[in-house]
């Protein structure tokens, strides 16, 4: 009777392991489309025995993962982040610099051409008037798009530090799930913690690995530790005069703190100090370096022409006091814009109705006036805006390239990790199988049992 109950005791564990393998069949196909999560298989163990007796048991579920796999697809979120980030904000910037009320190439061609029609009707008050409307429309133009680059540059910043904020989260619940997977190793919030490490690594780029212990240690491209276990460090942006008001980034452990703003290169974070410290700060100086040469140049020519009231001496725009801010601060003369017979269309000495003053002004189209002495004014406004087009068309490829890998990653991720309904039912099928066989073992044992005692 003895070897029956030890039958019995058999056939309830392998009951037990079965059902397990069920309920972990039917978890797998429930988180089919669950972002992130890993499948799982039961883990069934022999029980050491005799030929009669042993049995199985089983133990917690595990995940069916690839470690590599898991490290390349953080890896690669580093670089896709960056390039992902910039190929939006440089579309965006490129919009911005082609819109029709702020295209400086369309209102330099808009005056010089209505700087011709004075230069044929020099005495037309109407065709005076346009070239003054024209001057003031390159003027909103190039305000315009100071503006808005200045602008452009003030929303990188504030995603700065919208990103250093969500990066340091990241980092301190990674660090917090380090502390319960030391305790459990639970595969939910191993599913949990990759997700984490994989969005921090498309936040700031850098590097996670998991050590022998089983945590998660995470590094920026620079060295710095941000995740050491139970430990994290923080991200933190503030204001810096020296960066002229914008934000510096550090990384900060206890009283320690490292300046990175320049040693970022990847994740959206990298993009956008790119983005705020060279593309669009590059993009101020050169549009406040026209803004200065258009201005000073026309002048210089202006101030030498004569009106038809016989004046001379004005400017055609306010005379910029330094480069810095000159695109910002570009007018045309008040005098101007309240009377056009002071557009010095004249030379000095001659009858009123000579256009030698304009034709002065027309020559300066053509002449090497800006960049140093290298551009025309109509180059040199064309040239930063095809800058931009480069930056954007080789950001989208790169953005493409990066997108092409991260997919191939995934997919081969899928295929280790994902789940699969065909194999998951084929799984519940083998299990329910097994699960009846056993009932059924059981069963019979039982009634051998029951007979057994009916007999004594």
């Amino acid at each position: 009777m003895s070897s029956l109950f030890g039958l019995l005791d058999l056939g309830g564990s392998a009951i037990q392991a079965q059902n397990a393998g069920i309920a972990t069949a039917a978890n797998n196909s429930a988180n089919v489309n669950t972002e992130g999560y890993t499948r799982q298989r039961v883990d069934l163990r022999a029980n050491l025995g005799s030929p009669v007796y042993g049995g199985v048991t089983f133990g917690d579920p595990l995940r069916v993962g690839d470690e590599l796999l898991a490290g390349r697809q953080r890896d690669i979120g580093g670089s896709s982040g960056y390039f992902d980030r910039l190929s939006t904000i440089l579309l965006d910037l490129e919009g911005v610099m082609t819109a029709a009320e702020g295209d400086i190439p369309a209102g330099l061609g808009e005056l010089f051409g209505n700087l011709n029609n004075v230069a044929s009707s020099p005495l037309d008050p109407q065709v005076r008037e346009a070239a003054v409307a024209s001057a003031e429309r390159l003027a909103f133009a190039f305000r315009q798009q100071a503006d808005e680059v200045t602008r452009s540059r003030e929303d990188a910043d504030e995603r700065v530090r919208d990103t250093a904020s969500e990066a340091s989260g990241l980092s301190s619940e990674i660090a917090k799930l380090n502390q319960s997977i030391q305790l459990q190793n639970d595969p939910v919030l191993l599913d949990q913690r990759d997700q984490f490490a994989l969005r921090l690594a498309e936040l700031v780029g850098g590097q996670a690995r998991i050590d022998d212990d089983g945590q998660m240690r995470f590094l920026l491209d620079n060295g710095s530790v941000l995740v050491d276990g139970a430990r994290s460090a923080s991200i933190e942006a503030s204001v810096d005069t020296a960066l002229g008001g914008f934000s510096r980034v550090e990384v900060v452990d206890g009283p320690h703190r490292l300046d990175i703003t320049r040693k970022i290169n990847s994740g959206e974070l990298g993009a956008d100090l790119h983005f705020r410290d060279t593309v669009t700060s590059d993009l101020v100086v050169e549009i406040d370096q026209l803004a200065f040469d258009v201005a000073t140049n026309l002048n210089a020519v202006h101030r030498a022409g004569q009106a038809l009231n016989g004046t001379t001496g004005q400017d055609l725009f306010v005379e910029p006091l330094a480069v810095s801010g000159a695109a910002t601060s570009f007018e045309v003369n008040s005098v101007l814009s309240a009377d056009a017979v002071f557009l010095a269309s004249g030379t000095v000495g001659q009858a009123v109705g000579d256009n030698g003053g304009m034709l002065a002004l027309l020559n300066t189209k053509e002449q090497l006036l800006a960049s140093g002495g290298t551009r025309t004014f109509v180059e040199e406004s064309v040239r930063f805006i095809s800058n931009i087009g480069q930056d954007v068309r080789a950001s989208v490829v790169d953005q493409k390239f990066h997108d092409a890998q991260r997919n191939s990653i995934e997919a081969l991720r899928d295929s280790v990790s994902g789940v699969s309904l065909e194999e998951e039912l084929n799984r519940l099928s083998q299990f329910q199988h097994a699960s009846e066989a056993n009932m059924r073992f059981v069963q019979t044992i039982d009634q051998m049992l029951s007979r057994m005692i009916d007999t004594l």
